[in-house]
């Protein structure tokens, strides 16, 4: 589902975004009351994965932007 890499700035962009909206509509359907406990797990389950792949996602995009400092050998 989330294995296809980026390609450009504007690739990852729209994959952050999407991965943002995906999570306010498990947050939104986790607000419902009436939701079956097995049908809560099973979206606390997507939540989680969801923020981890905007986390990892967002740190790659930490360090493309700021790479660390070359150093020289010797």
């Amino acid at each position: 589902m989330f294995n296809q890499p980026a390609l450009s700035g504007e690739s990852s962009w729209r994959q952050m975004i999407e991965l943002e909206s995906r999570m306010e509509v498990i947050r939104e359907w986790l607000s419902r009351p009436d939701m079956p406990p097995e049908i809560v797990e099973a979206l606390q389950e997507m939540l989680a994965t969801t923020e981890r792949h905007l986390q990892a996602m967002k740190n790659q995009d930490i360090e493309n932007t700021h790479p660390p400092p070359i150093r020289e050998a010797g």
